[in-house]
């Protein structure tokens, strides 16, 4: 399996980025959604289910940096050729969980 960085900031201004053999893509915030089990995010180019990833959050007013590897598990073309990508985090550490669910958005009933 290939593997691909992905780093993203929750910090006003700071882009994100997608990493992959070379490639760099520059993520909008605004189309990156942290959930408690997962991400998902656009991007230009298609990344391949199962494609294993790391990602490098960098929270607001946290300080502090969760790195989460996971697994993509969908990536479905959406308008103008962009990709909605989904990927599952896998074996989160406590401390990782934790600060993922202070940014994820609640359950709903």
């Amino acid at each position: 399996m290939s593997s691909t960085r992905v780093k993203t900031s929750s910090e006003e201004g700071a882009p994100d980025s997608v990493e992959s053999s070379g490639d760099h893509l520059v993520l909008s915030l605004e189309n990156t959604e942290i959930r408690k089990n997962g991400i998902e995010f656009h991007s230009p180019t298609a990344i391949p289910d199962w494609t294993e990833m790391t990602i490098e959050l960098k929270f607001p007013n946290h300080g502090r940096r969760v790195e989460c590897s996971g697994v993509v598990v969908s990536c479905m073309e959406d308008v103008d050729q962009v990709y909605r990508i989904s990927m599952v985090f896998m074996n989160l550490s406590p401390q990782a969980q934790t600060d993922i669910n202070l940014f994820a958005p609640p359950p709903s009933e």
